[in-house]
């Protein structure tokens, strides 16, 4: 904003010269202020507001046109912050900051606690330009849409113009939370790396979100971003795995966690990622390993059983013979021995088999021989002679000892 030079030579010396933009784009220069600046130091003092949108330069100007000229001079081309002097500037924010949700309403009350010429607000949305004769003005937005918004009080004061910014947080909560396995399809080999992506689209501020990954309900890992942008971004975090057989069918989530402070909700709102659950492909395990021993004419039983994925399949080896049974389902068999012969006294070998390998158990049959009926006559007949003869010697040794 230029001022024309012949409306400074007309006023009167040790003047206070107030430049302004007020609302929109009019502009205003006052010279009618009663109270005068002694400047006791060399310099010219100036204030600019943000950005150079406001000015106050109390000049002292002597009765001179080149001196004149010097203050025109300091109020166009000074282009950064200079204070004025004085105190801490007589302006308070209720609230003195706020965290908006987008497109929420949101109002701001700037009072003066000093004389002041006039106060306002000067914001991308909402701007009051300069307002006089009033204590306090309001900074008032229906649906708050600029996330990079810095509302600004100011007000004009006896010898300088000073001003407070607003922090303003605009938040954004993701449109979408997802997770995928980079670089692979379903299923994963156990032992073998692979790497989860989460990505967030759509989230404001970057710098106050945190990536939480978890493994069932246990966190395993989580990310923050240094990010200073303050408009919608999108950002990636990669976990990177290593599944074993105790990981198939487990579930992995993502939560996308925007943390705003006590200002902002209680506690943070978390927006989750649909679940995430991986299949793992390992080779099979016979978990029932046991051997067997049974009399001859007995029955014997063995149980193999395995885990694995996929599904493993089950094979017995042994030597044929029309009294074995084979019974499975899935990756449970087992094998029936009926009447056992004494020629089966030997191995019976349980192999599992998938698409990750095999394994492969032995199963040992103990055959007892069979008990006769003469050997127990045998038995019995023995036993009744030693019987004998034990009662005999007790007869001889009682009768010689009287």
């Amino acid at each position: 904003m230029f001022v024309n030079p012949r409306a400074w030579f007309s006023m009167p010396s040790r003047k206070t010269m107030l430049y302004g933009r007020g609302h929109g784009n009019s502009s205003s220069i006052s010279n009618g202020y009663d109270r005068s600046i002694l400047q006791k130091s060399t310099g010219i003092p100036a204030m600019i507001g943000k950005s150079g949108q406001y000015i106050l330069c109390p000049c002292v100007c002597p009765q001179t046109r080149m001196k004149d000229t010097a203050c025109i001079m300091v109020l166009l081309c000074v282009p950064f912050y200079t204070y004025c002097g004085g105190s801490e500037c007589p302006l308070e924010l209720n609230p003195p900051s706020i965290v908006v949700k987008y497109g929420d309403p949101v109002s701001v009350n700037c009072t003066v606690t000093a004389e002041a010429y006039g106060i306002g607000w000067e914001a991308s949305e909402g701007g009051t330009g300069i307002v006089e004769g009033v204590k306090s003005v309001i900074w008032k937005v229906e649906n708050l849409t600029d996330y990079e918004t810095r509302p600004l009080c100011f007000g004009n004061f006896n010898s300088r113009q000073c001003n407070k910014p607003l922090d303003v947080v605009l938040y954004h909560y993701p449109d979408q939370v997802s997770i995928w396995a980079q670089d692979h399809q379903s299923p994963m080999i156990e032992w073998t790396e692979y790497r989860l992506v989460c990505n967030v689209s759509n989230v404001a501020p970057i710098n106050l979100l945190t990536l939480k990954w978890y493994k069932g309900h246990v966190e395993v890992q989580n990310v923050t971003f240094n990010d200073t942008r303050k408009t919608l971004a999108s950002e990636l975090s990669v976990l990177p795995i290593t599944p074993t057989r105790a990981d198939d069918g487990v579930e992995y989530r993502c939560d996308a966690v925007l943390d705003l402070g006590p200002e902002g909700p209680q506690p943070p709102v978390a927006v989750h990622s649909k679940p995430f659950n991986i299949t793992v492909h390992y080779s099979p395990n016979i978990i029932q390993n046991q051997s067997h021993g049974t009399e001859e004419g007995g029955d014997a039983l063995f149980n193999c059983t395995a885990t694995g994925n996929p599904v493993p399949t089950i094979e017995w080896k042994y030597k044929p013979a029309d009294n074995v049974r084979i019974n499975t389902s899935g990756a449970v068999s087992l094998l029936t021995i009926s009447a056992v012969t004494a020629d089966q006294d030997r191995m019976f070998t349980c192999v599992a088999t998938n698409s990750q390998g095999g394994m492969s158990v032995d199963f040992l049959l103990a055959v007892k021989a069979k008990s006769t009926g003469a050997g127990m006559v045998v038995g019995v007949i023995i036993a009744v002679v030693l019987l004998a003869l034990f009662i005999g010697l007790g007869v001889v040794f009682y009768r010689r000892r009287r």
